[in-house]
């Protein structure tokens, strides 16, 4: 046997098997109402706490909001991340909230101390397509962290095409990291 298609075979194994699981933990989420569902941010498993913000998105409503708006005040920075996360794309796809979440994701993403929630504020400007903020975004793209610029340049990448937004994007598409680079040539 070929060096590697084993190790081919069992990433492959493992993909199927990471979205049968996460179809498992989806369906079991849509099982709860959505005034239930907060008490899955704080499991210990990444992907449920992912899942419990994805469904609590598609809900929208006023108390979501208020439930994300909070999380950005919180002390944990994966709670800030999810919050940021959940204002990104709430209320899908409406996003009733979009002027509201603006300022506050602004806010974080000069702010923050985490650069997980700092690059989630960034990918969340971006879903909202917050090109009122685009010079916030392009004074994040020389972030120390590559995750910032890297939510920095997914964001900037759904904007209409403007020579700043170019200018930056072709900066941050000969960045040291890989995956800026990937996010910015998108």
């Amino acid at each position: 046997m070929e060096k590697g298609v084993g190790v081919a075979r069992i990433h492959t194994h493992l993909d199927m098997t990471n979205t049968a699981i996460d179809t498992l933990i989806w369906q079991a989420l849509e099982l709860y109402s959505v005034d239930l569902l907060p008490q899955f941010l704080t499991d210990g498993s990444t992907r449920v706490r992912m899942a419990a913000a994805r469904a609590i998105q598609l809900k929208g409503g006023d108390s979501e909001f208020e439930l994300a708006r909070g999380l950005l005040r919180a002390a944990k920075r994966h709670d800030r991340e999810l919050g940021a996360f959940i204002l990104g794309q709430l209320g899908t796809p409406s996003l009733p909230y979009r002027e509201q979440s603006i300022p506050l994701l602004n806010e974080v993403l000069k702010i923050d101390s985490a650069a997980c929630v700092r690059a989630s504020a960034a990918a969340a400007l971006g879903h909202l397509r917050a090109i009122e903020v685009v010079e916030s975004l392009i004074a994040a793209a020389t972030d120390r962290s590559p995750e910032v610029r890297a939510g920095v340049a997914s964001a900037l990448a759904r904007f209409p095409r403007s020579k700043k937004t170019i200018a930056c994007l072709d900066k941050l598409s000969r960045d040291s990291d890989e995956k800026v680079r990937y996010w910015a040539e998108d």
